[in-house]
Formats: structure tokens, sequence, C-alpha cells
């Protein structure tokens, strides 16, 4: 679900925590964001979270020894946990406070 239908499903967003590996969008990542497309919609922590990850991934390609299948498969797996969680990756938490969210002041650890 789009982190904005929150809004239109929830009564009280106020309540509502949401816990990602990435952050907002800054406003450089947003001004870039838009150029792409004049129909493209406000970023919100999918569009930088989906950001982050193509990099993440790209990185490791990149680093791989060579692009067989069975290396970039290895070097992808190394990635992530067991759990399919990416390793190395600080949690953060938000909250909607006055209707927009906002990142709660610690990183879960």
């Amino acid at each position: 679900m789009v982190i904005d239908e929150f809004k239109i499903f929830i009564e009280n967003i106020e309540n509502v925590t949401i816990v990602s590996s990435t952050q907002l969008p800054s406003n450089e990542f947003r001004e870039s964001y838009l150029e792409l497309n004049q129909f493209a919609p406000e970023p919100t922590l999918v569009a930088t979270l989906t950001y982050d990850v193509i990099n993440i991934i790209l990185d490791a390609v990149s680093s791989a020894k060579n692009l067989s299948r069975s290396a970039l498969s290895s070097t992808l797996h190394q990635l992530v946990t067991d759990d399919g969680y990416f390793n190395n990756v600080s949690i953060l938490e938000y909250q909607y406070v006055d209707g927009e969210l906002m990142i709660v002041d610690h990183v879960i650890e």
C-alpha cells in the first residue's frame, strides 16, 4: 500500500508508526524525481527505498568478479540476511505529526 493511502483508510493517522530502511525524500531528490516525468507523483518513502535498493544492487553487480549467473547470484545473496532483509541498513521510525510523515528522533538497532 502506498503510504499516503493510510490517510484514506485510517481515521487517526497520528497513531500510525511506519518503519523503513530509507529516508524521506530530500528537496534535491524530489526535484530530480519530478523532472524525470511530467506525470510523476510526489515521491514518498517507496521512491527513495526503490532508489536505494537499485543503487545497492548496481554497486554489488559492479563489484562482482565476473558477470556469470553464479557469480552475480553469490554477490547478490551476500547483500541480504537469511530472513530476506538487506545487511547493514539502518531502520528508521516515522510517525504522522499534524498530517505529515516525520522521522522519529532515533534509529532502531
